[in-house]
């Protein structure tokens, strides 16, 4: 059992982690926004691509952000979700409700953010640097391949669900 309290450490430290990041984000974007000298936005990395924004008017360094954030923060909800479920799983409630619509939820949410990010990356191409630009690499594949699992997992422990109340009611 000491496995899964570390595990639930590792993800509550990184839950805190990534809220602290969105806020020190928040805050950069915000100066970003606000920032007179254009030069300073040369070669912006934005979901793991570089983009130059000292071109760029308002609009569109403030849609950039937004698109950041928004990537972010379902990143962000992903993992309260996952630290949702932890509390279950500490506990040995294998298969609660909570951890089969939390791990539902964590696979819907890691789906998305890959196709956020294919999407972002082919907006902000065309909008900045007046590009097509098409990327798919090991972190979208991750997101949604981890996604897919977490769906699979989601309704493998629904069935177990299922059995172990069927168990229950033959005794």
């Amino acid at each position: 059992m000491k496995k899964i309290n570390v595990l639930s450490s590792i993800v509550s430290i990184a839950y805190y982690i990534l809220i602290l990041v969105f806020l020190i984000e928040s805050l950069a974007i915000f100066k970003a926004v606000n920032i007179t000298e254009k030069s300073k936005l040369k070669n912006v990395k934005i979901i793991g691509e570089s983009f130059d924004l000292s071109t760029a008017n308002g609009e569109i360094i403030i849609i950039t952000g937004c698109v950041a954030m928004c990537v972010f923060l379902v990143l962000l909800i992903a993992v309260y979700h996952l630290k949702k479920s932890m509390k279950d799983l500490v506990h040995g409630t294998y298969f609660s409700k909570t951890v089969i619509k939390s791990f539902k939820n964590l696979g819907v949410l890691l789906v998305v953010i890959s196709i956020i990010e294919l999407v972002a990356i082919l907006v902000l191409g065309i909008l900045i640097n007046s590009e097509l630009l098409i990327r798919l690499d090991s972190s979208n594949l991750f997101y949604f391949v981890l996604g897919l699992f977490f769906m699979f997992l989601s309704e493998v422990f629904q069935k177990g669900r299922i059995m172990k109340e069927e168990n229950d009611l033959t005794i």
